[in-house]
């Protein structure tokens, strides 16, 4: 009779530890019904001290709104914590869909969401595409209320064909994904460059405006600089028009106490405006317009400067030298 008890005893022993050890069923996602502490250091602040609730590994979480998918989030893993009902995500993609098809993706090293709010903030070398391809690299993103916010340094990268670059730098940015437009706020440098032609701009502030390839600089205080070739401009505000051409700026316009050096041959210009056009290779100069060269001084009207030629095209004219 003993024999037997312990024969049974050592049988719900065993049994009892191959229920504990066999491996639960998997869904979809692996969820950890033991909670999971991350001891790796985190980039981001105010993350709770306490251990999360449970995980979820290789996390994908699609939000739909009215029967339109709003964003796809998807992670190697995520923690939950239901004080706040905060999720932490590592090696974070979020997917943002646009009403008109678009997709805008943002991808980083840490992620965090509140469950129930529409925005997510990403830390730690966050690469933003836009729906076009432009590429945007910082080190945190914040999708608000269908709008990305870059409170950092920015640093953007675009394509017009494989051979055209557009490149900027920027203290801030905020894209309206809604208008398709980009709003540098803070310390610009705008390069466009293409095998045959670069222009630089460097301004307080810019707007770029995706669908219609505009973008307009502006001076809090100050003057904007332009180098575009052998031309040094400074102006107050600044406005351009680019395509897929071989100087890549199809128009260029110039507002505002306007300078521009010819470093070639040391000529300079004043105007009130200066329109820049790439197809006839012009400069024409309004509004108080003077050219000078050495002791020599021109006024008019109107003045065309003629890139290829260096000859100065003068309406109405008034010179005289010294």
């Amino acid at each position: 009779m003993w024999h037997t008890r312990k024969k049974l005893i050592f049988f719900l022993i065993c049994a009892t530890f191959i229920i504990i050890l066999a491996p639960q069923p998997l869904d979809e996602h692996h969820v950890e019904s033991i909670p999971l502490l991350d001891q790796s250091p985190s980039l981001i602040p105010d993350l709770p001290k306490m251990t999360p609730e449970y995980s979820v590994h290789g996390f994908n979480y699609v939000s739909i709104q009215k029967g339109q998918k709003q964003w796809n989030i998807q992670s190697d893993v995520a923690y939950f914590y239901n004080a706040g009902r905060l999720v932490h995500t590592k090696n974070v993609i979020a997917y943002l869909f646009a009403l008109d098809g678009g997709v805008t993706e943002i991808k980083g090293q840490e992620g965090r969401y509140f469950i129930g709010d529409k925005d997510i903030e990403v830390y730690g070398d966050v690469h933003t595409k836009l729906p076009d391809g432009f590429e945007i690299s910082s080190q945190y993103a914040h999708y608000k209320q269908a709008n990305i916010l870059i409170p950092g340094n920015a640093i953007g990268h675009g394509t017009m064909s494989q051979s055209q670059l557009i490149d900027f730098t920027s203290q801030g940015l905020t894209y309206l994904t809604q208008q398709a437009k980009i709003v540098l706020p803070h310390n610009v440098h705008f390069l466009l460059q293409s095998p045959t032609h670069s222009t630089t701009i460097q301004s307080d502030r810019c707007v770029i405006y995706r669908d219609t390839h505009q973008a307009k600089f502006s001076m809090y205080q100050g003057l904007l600089h332009i180098q575009d070739g052998e031309l040094n401009v400074s102006a107050q505000k600044a406005d351009l028009v680019y395509e897929d051409t071989p100087k890549l700026i199809n128009y260029m316009t110039a507002h505002g106490k306007v300078t521009i050096l010819e470093t070639r041959d040391q000529r300079y210009s004043t105007a009130g405006r200066a329109d820049f056009d790439s197809k006839s290779n012009t400069v024409t100069l309004t509004i108080y317009p003077q050219a000078y060269q050495g002791t020599d001084t021109v006024t008019g009207e109107r003045m065309i400067l003629h890139r290829d030629t260096d000859e100065i095209e003068i309406h109405h004219s008034n010179a005289r030298s010294n």
